[in-house]
């Protein structure tokens, strides 16, 4: 909603910031999202912790979903790259390449098991701040996933548990709904 200030008293002067916009978020229940905007393991590594929080309210049991893709959906800034220092000979001066990564793939570079599946959901107690997934790696030895693989994490379908209160009304942070995993490759090209 917005807020328009007008006939100030006493000598105040409004000038030009006669109004402001206030937006409440998640009422009591709060706002989902990932606790960071990518996450990086090694392809040498079992699994990843992937953590999703809760904020501006607390109130209410709530459910909310999440899935665990390839990252051939992600674009290349998203992928990005990284700057490697080398050097061809000993009388040569060191340069730096750019190498870019790789879009993970499932069953190469992450799997879906019993214990981690690919797709799930999380449930939030009332009053419960935060709740971890887990992805399950698949260790690629052959240097074809160098530098690294980028997996891509969905949140969504944030909804009060059956039973709930109907003012429970949870909200997805929009610009943290969605982040990435980032496998480093151990092997080298």
């Amino acid at each position: 909603f917005v807020i328009n200030l007008s006939s100030p008293l006493n000598g105040i002067i409004l000038g030009d910031l006669n109004s402001a916009k206030v937006t409440i978020y998640g009422s009591e229940s709060g706002v989902f999202r990932f606790a960071t905007s990518g996450y990086i393991t090694s392809e040498n590594d079992r699994t990843a912790e992937i953590l999703v929080t809760r904020g501006l309210g607390a109130k209410g049991a709530v459910q909310i979903d999440y899935e665990i893709k390839g990252g051939q959906d992600l674009a290349g800034f998203q992928i990005g790259g990284a700057i490697f220092p080398r050097r061809l000979s000993s009388e040569d001066p060191i340069e730096s390449i750019f190498v870019d990564g790789v879009a993970a793939k499932e069953g190469e570079d992450f799997v879906g098991t019993l214990l981690n599946p690919l797709k799930g959901t999380l449930l939030f107690r009332d009053y419960e701040m935060s709740k971890s997934f887990e992805v399950q790696l698949s260790p690629n030895y052959d240097g074809a996933a160098f530098p690294f693989t980028m997996v891509e994490l969905i949140l969504s379908n944030p909804r009060a548990v059956e039973g709930e209160s109907e003012n429970i009304k949870p909200v997805l942070d929009e610009a943290r709904s969605r982040s990435t995993l980032r496998i480093n490759d151990i092997s080298g090209p």
